[in-house]
C-alpha cells in the first residue's frame, strides 16, 4: 500500500498515459485480492478517464486503498504473478516463461514461500525484465537483506 500511494503522490494525473501505466501496475495488486474487484476497479477507472475530476481522482484512490487492506491468498498471489509474467510487456522467453511458470507453481503447491520466490526472481538473470512492481517489490539488496537479518535471528 505505501508503494502504491507513494506512486499515486508522484504521478501526474493529468497525464493519460501515467495514470494508464498506474491504473495497470495497481490492477495486478488488485487481481491478487480477486477477479471480482478487478472488474469493479477497471469501471471505476474508466468513469474517470471520461469525467476527470479531482474528486473522481480521490475516490478511485480511497477504493483501491481500502482493497489492498484485503491481505492475497497463496492462489491470489498466484493469480496476480503468472498474470504479470505472461504480459509481452516484459519480454520474456518462452523458456524464461516457462521456468517463472515452474517457480509460481512450486509457491502455489506450498513448495515454497512468498520470499523464496521473490529471491528467485530476483536472482535470474531476466529478472531486470521484470519491471512490475508486484514481481519486484523490493530492489534485490533489500528483499535478500532482509533475508539474511531473519535467518540471523532463528
Amino acid at each position: 500500500r505505501v508503494h502504491i500511494f507513494n506512486d499515486w503522490l508522484s504521478l501526474d494525473k493529468r497525464n493519460d498515459q501515467h495514470r494508464a501505466e498506474f491504473h495497470r501496475n495497481a490492477c495486478v495488486h488488485v487481481l491478487a485480492r480477486g477477479q471480482d474487484y478487478v472488474e469493479v476497479f477497471n469501471g471505476m477507472y474508466l468513469k474517470k478517464q471520461s469525467q476527470f475530476s479531482l474528486t473522481d481522482n480521490c475516490d478511485y484512490i480511497v477504493w483501491l486503498m481500502r482493497i489492498l487492506c484485503v491481505i492475497p491468498s497463496r492462489l491470489g498471489h498466484a493469480r496476480a504473478m503468472k498474470y504479470e509474467v505472461s504480459t509481452d510487456e516484459h519480454q520474456l522467453s518462452s523458456d524464461e516463461k516457462e521456468m517463472a511458470f515452474q517457480q509460481i507453481k512450486s509457491y502455489e503447491n506450498h513448495e515454497k514461500d512468498l520470499y523464496e520466490l521473490l529471491v528467485l526472481f530476483c536472482e535470474r538473470s531476466w529478472s531486470d525484465k521484470l519491471s512490475s512492481s508486484y514481481l519486484n517489490p523490493y530492489p534485490c539488496e533489500v528483499l535478500l537483506a532482509a533475508g539474511q537479518y531473519f535467518k540471523d535471528r532463528a
